[in-house]
């Protein structure tokens, strides 16, 4: 009785052993970030990193009934200026990391 117990278990832990060897696990890694403004952009100047950002045809969503719009960076550290008027409203170094969203308050 003891045998057929014994020889039982190595089968079961056999047949386990090999079905788990067919299983593969993938991890996907998002290397965009997402800086996210939120209020109205109408007006205002955007630069991410001295680099001029068109405002004209981006399209902005609703969130939680305030106006959010989003602009896709690679992650890593950015300088973002929010301009209106000639005045710097918003200047500021930010770190974004893959798959995250920064988000920036428009005064």
């Amino acid at each position: 009785m003891k045998f057929n117990f014994f020889v039982s278990v190595i089968v079961a832990l056999v047949l386990l052993s090999g079905c788990s060897s067919q299983f593969q696990q993938a991890t996907q890694v998002d290397d965009q970030a997402v800086i996210q403004f939120i209020g109205d952009l109408d007006g205002y100047s955007l630069s991410i990193n001295d680099q001029p950002i068109p405002l004209d045809n981006v399209e902005s969503f609703s969130l939680n009934g305030e106006t959010a719009t989003q602009f896709s960076v690679g992650s890593g550290t950015h300088v973002v200026e929010l301009r209106k008027g000639g005045q710097t409203l918003v200047k500021r170094k930010i770190y974004v990391s893959n798959g995250n969203v920064f988000e920036v308050r428009i005064p």
